[in-house]
């Protein structure tokens, strides 16, 4: 990836000044085995915090795109993008951000990008 890549953070500044609502979700496309209250429990975190920002964790580890943010936030990161940043930790790292456990569903935020990667996991229930 080049220089001008600026990787999911130019979806979500995408997203932000384009959002009708106060509150934007980000989920990627390869990932179909989303929990069905995922918004739901963001959305109770970001508010319960009174946070900027909501993402999803597993265990000690958060995935950062699968996220719950309030469309205020476009300021902040149309400037942390517009100073060439691109590091989506350091753009959280400028915000108040609730992390929210997913540890009942552990596979839930898997990639899978090819046939191959689904049918490993059909053994598990899948």
């Amino acid at each position: 990836m080049g220089p001008g890549f600026a990787g999911p953070l130019a979806g979500f500044e995408r997203g932000l000044a384009h959002a009708a609502g106060s509150l934007v979700a980000t989920i990627p496309c390869d990932s179909p085995f989303l929990p069905a209250d995922l918004v739901r429990r963001l959305r109770a975190a970001l508010e319960a915090n009174a946070a900027d920002l909501a993402v999803a964790r597993t265990g000690e580890q958060p995935h950062p795109v699968f996220c719950l943010m309030r469309r205020a936030v476009h300021a902040s990161l149309a400037d942390f993008l517009a100073s060439g940043q691109r590091k989506i930790d350091r753009w959280y790292a400028s915000l108040k951000v609730a992390e929210v456990p997913f540890d009942d569903e552990p596979d839930a935020f898997l990639n899978i990008n090819t046939r191959e990667e689904l049918a490993h996991l059909e053994p598990r229930g899948r």
